[in-house]
């Protein structure tokens, strides 16, 4: 029984070391694809304005400037791709895969064709720090 208690224990602490650093992360860019059976299709919709990205253990927050509560979504972690990422399972069938620099969102599961119609990438991320700054905070 205590070999179970400390094996439980060690799967729960290796599984917190092995997600995404938790924290603020501002994107360069951000670009919007829709996609047709796994392929891109339609106009790539590109927004050159910075985005927080506010990373904890149980969600994530999307917002544009420091006095904004934006979009909050939870999620639950998956593990790592084979391709490097981080894989979060999002509600409804959503997807968030996430590495040191690059977020991508996927939304939009279209069960006819079993791909996601929707992306949604965050690119150039860059660490700014373990809580949001609030504007009256900087002062």
């Amino acid at each position: 029984m205590k070999k179970m208690i400390f094996l439980a224990i060690l799967f729960l602490s290796l599984q917190g070391i092995s997600q995404i650093r938790t924290g603020v992360y501002q994107s360069s860019e951000s670009i919007d694809y829709e996609w047709s059976n796994g392929e891109q299709t339609g106009d790539v919709y590109i927004y050159s304005e910075p985005m927080f990205i506010h990373i904890s253990e149980t969600g994530f927050r999307v917002y544009m400037n420091q006095w904004e509560t934006g979009m909050s979504y939870p999620f639950i972690y998956m593990g790592k791709g084979s391709d490097g990422y981080h894989v979060y399972a999002v509600p409804f069938g959503d997807k968030l895969e996430i590495n040191e620099d690059v977020a991508v969102l996927f939304y939009n599961f279209n069960n006819t064709t079993g791909w996601y119609d929707s992306s949604r990438e965050w690119r150039g991320l860059e660490y700014i720090s373990n809580t949001p700054i609030l504007d009256y905070e900087k002062e």
